[in-house]
């Protein structure tokens, strides 16, 4: 579920080795990273939950569900949200990486990338689904599931801090390397 981002590092064989050595600065990057785009996709998933994007409205089932009671935190005067019934997927959105369930932060095994995301064993209560496999069924949707992306490619805003703070990272990388 991870959206890949891909450089061109042809020609740049000293930068290519550094990003690829786990220099700190590099890794210090990535975890903002990381931060940065939870942040993101956590804005994403709010605005989206109150009805701001493109997911599809809760169908009438599911609100009838809400109406008699099953969920009690519901204030009338609030329009329901979408995929907030326990909050469990948006949690995992939280700008730290602390482990949460649900939450999956992993650097690439050569040092390329992070991965950023839902994933883990963490499960729903009373032992149903892992956050990750209902995190895919929305994602994907289904025959009785409309398809909500609770992850999606960073927002301009989110790619240009992103680019920054790399930029900077590999300042301080190649300034490292080249002491």
């Amino acid at each position: 579920m991870p959206e890949d981002v891909t450089v061109d590092l042809s020609g740049l064989e000293n930068l290519k080795r550094i990003i690829r050595s786990g220099n700190r600065f590099i890794r210090e990057g990535y975890t903002q990273w990381a931060a940065i785009y939870r942040a993101d996709q956590r804005l994403r998933y709010v605005k989206y939950s109150r009805g701001g994007g493109d997911w599809a409205p809760l169908s009438p089932a599911t609100l009838a569900r809400r109406k008699k009671g099953k969920r009690k935190n519901l204030k009338l005067t609030q329009a329901p949200k979408i995929l907030v019934d326990k909050a469990i997927m948006l949690s995992a959105l939280e700008t730290r990486f602390s482990k949460k369930k649900g939450q999956f932060e992993k650097e690439l095994p050569d040092h390329s990338g992070i991965e950023v995301g839902y994933g883990g064993p963490g499960r729903y209560p009373k032992g149903g689904p892992t956050v990750a496999d209902v995190a895919s069924f929305h994602q994907k949707g289904g025959p009785n599931l409309p398809q909500r992306k609770v992850i999606d490619k960073p927002s301009a805003k989110a790619e240009s801090r992103m680019a920054e703070v790399m930029t900077v990272k590999l300042a301080q990388a190649a300034g490292e390397s080249n002491a």
